[in-house]
């Protein structure tokens, strides 16, 4: 393939890839594609992104061994779009994004928006929402999302918090709706010995042939750290899941040791002897019995800019 930046802000590219699925996401089908895209710079504090893409299907693979493993679905001709708009205030950003994904015989199209600002010099808020109609033949499908969250982190000070609570609902066959709630906490009690705590609930109620189901489910777990210097050190923690109504609690402890490279990567290695899996709640990661191996990344500001590529329309966040 080739591109080319044609004037100030646009840049345009075009090739032969492969359009199905198998090894290296050639599946033995080849497409032509052409993209668009168009950065602008509105004001010194907002930009618009604007890109257009379609790939045409070409002729499949002639190569049996090919069609044989690769060539489960007939090719589609799909034409994509998109816009978003940023904007960096004075302590807060915010954007916005529109997709659309046209296929031959499916349509998917989506908007969402964000915004995040600090408060004070410790307190930080952001939400976020989606909302994506997805079509197929004579079935229409609605989902969407919308994130609230704070995050309370004094300088100064040896504790911090954040809080996130997470609404979901889809409209199809059968309607559905929950609210997640998670916060986690954590403390130094000392230079060396720390100890955090988790919650989490949810609410979930889904509609099926004009019947009603829901369930309320209760999550807790806390953590205790004690560092030897400043890269190793070594914890213990537990977990417990409560499906509310029904008497039924998933545990999940074990112990893990850490080694940190470099400020802000940390590197767990631990075990679980008792386990369960749900990931609607942030601290239940991990919580599988047997051995698991876990790479934290702690980010601020400056490092999360440095990620984003200058021409993208989040640019200003």
């Amino acid at each position: 393939g080739v591109d080319a930046d044609v004037w100030e802000g646009a840049t345009v590219e075009a090739g032969i890839a492969g359009t199905g699925y198998g090894a290296g996401g050639s599946g033995g089908r080849l497409g032509a594609t052409l993209g668009v895209q168009q950065d602008l710079k509105l004001t010194d504090r907002m930009s618009l992104t604007l890109r257009a893409h379609r790939t045409q299907a070409l002729g499949g693979s002639t190569s049996p061994v090919a069609q044989g493993l690769f060539a489960t679905t007939e090719p589609q001709d799909t034409t994509t779009a998109s816009a978003g708009l940023g904007y960096a205030g004075e302590g807060w950003n915010a954007s916005a994004r529109a997709d659309a994904v046209m296929q031959d015989d499916s349509d998917r199209f989506s908007l969402g928006g964000a915004v995040i600002g600090d408060v004070t010099e410790s307190l930080t808020l952001a939400a976020a929402s989606n909302v994506t109609l997805a079509r197929k033949e004579a079935d229409d499908r609605v989902d969407g999302e919308m994130t609230l969250a704070a995050a309370y982190r004094p300088l100064s000070a040896r504790y911090s918090g954040l809080e996130r609570l997470e609404l979901r609902f889809s409209d199809d066959a059968s309607d559905s709706f929950s609210a997640i709630h998670n916060l986690t906490a954590s403390f130094d009690v000392t230079e060396r010995f720390s100890v955090a705590f988790a919650h989490g609930l949810r609410f979930t109620k889904t509609s099926i042939g004009g019947e009603d189901f829901s369930s309320l489910t209760n999550f807790i777990g806390g953590d205790v750290f004690y560092d030897f210097d400043e890269r190793w050190f070594i914890g213990a923690h537990g977990r417990a899941l409560t499906a509310i109504g029904e008497g039924e609690t998933a545990y999940s402890y074990g112990a893990s040791i850490g080694f940190a490279p470099r400020p802000g990567i940390i590197l767990s290695l631990g075990y679980n002897l008792e386990g369960f899996d749900d990931s609607d709640f942030d601290d239940a990661h991990h919580t599988r019995q047997g051995p698991f191996l876990r790479l934290s990344l702690r980010f601020d500001e400056d490092d999360i800019r440095a990620l984003i590529p200058e021409t993208s329309f989040f640019a200003s966040e």
